[in-house]
């Protein structure tokens, strides 16, 4: 699993999504298809974010991470638990968000495994 550190890391996540969307490259291999998600029971506008640290104590750091991959209509922190959701506007920003950061070590914010960003499942 790549490591990113801060700052640093959320700037390589977005450039990445800029670059695959200034290539037209948002809707091919590696990005599903918002049916196939919605099929699967999932909501595909709402991620499920898991392996957040215990350190982790500002939700803006989260809020941060995850902006630059589209509007966030929500961002529901259970700090009790160590995990998140977040909401967006569309479909494309989430599921950005879920290839870019799913799997990343976030210091400060994930746990050494990395993230778990995956689809909500639809409530």
């Amino acid at each position: 699993m790549a490591s990113l550190t801060g700052a640093q890391g959320i700037a390589q996540a977005s450039r990445a999504w800029e670059l695959a969307a200034a290539a037209g490259g948002l809707g091919v291999v590696g990005l599903q298809d918002e049916a196939v998600v919605a099929a699967q029971g999932l909501d595909p506008k709402r991620l499920f974010v898991g392996q957040l640290s215990r350190e982790l104590t500002d939700k803006a750091a989260l809020t941060r991470l995850f902006e630059p991959f589209g509007q966030i209509e929500s961002l529901r922190w259970l700090e009790d638990k160590g995990v998140a959701y977040v909401q967006y506007s569309d479909f494309p920003a989430a599921n950005s968000a879920q290839k870019a950061l799913n799997g990343k070590r976030m210091p400060g914010i994930s746990r050494e495994q990395g993230l778990n960003v995956n689809f909500s499942t639809v409530r």
